[in-house]
């Protein structure tokens, strides 16, 4: 086992780690900024606790080849959501005609 230190960032995500920054680094944070941070933070890393527990349960109704199984449709899905993703954005620019 390795330990992956990225975890939380990933969880968090980019958005959400630009915002803390920037509200922590200035000058004048009002009071109740750092409490409702903290508390988002701490709401987010619970719920994805919550979602992850039952993991074991999963893994003992559908086994290792179910897991395997939604594992590679979720990948398809993903492939496809990503390839709409560029589509639109390639739509929106203007290089690519739309219907």
């Amino acid at each position: 086992m390795s330990i992956f230190p990225l975890s939380i960032p990933m969880l968090a995500g980019p958005g959400a780690i630009t915002t803390i920054l920037l509200y922590v680094s200035e000058d004048k944070l009002p009071g109740i900024i750092l409490p409702i941070l903290v508390g988002s933070v701490a709401l987010a890393l619970a719920l994805a606790g919550v979602t992850m527990f039952p993991s074991s349960f999963f893994l003992r109704v559908l086994g290792r080849t179910g897991v395997s199984v939604i594992e590679r449709i979720m990948g398809i899905v993903l492939t496809g959501l990503s390839v709409q993703f560029v589509y639109d954005g390639l739509v929106k620019l203007g290089v690519v005609v739309g219907r």
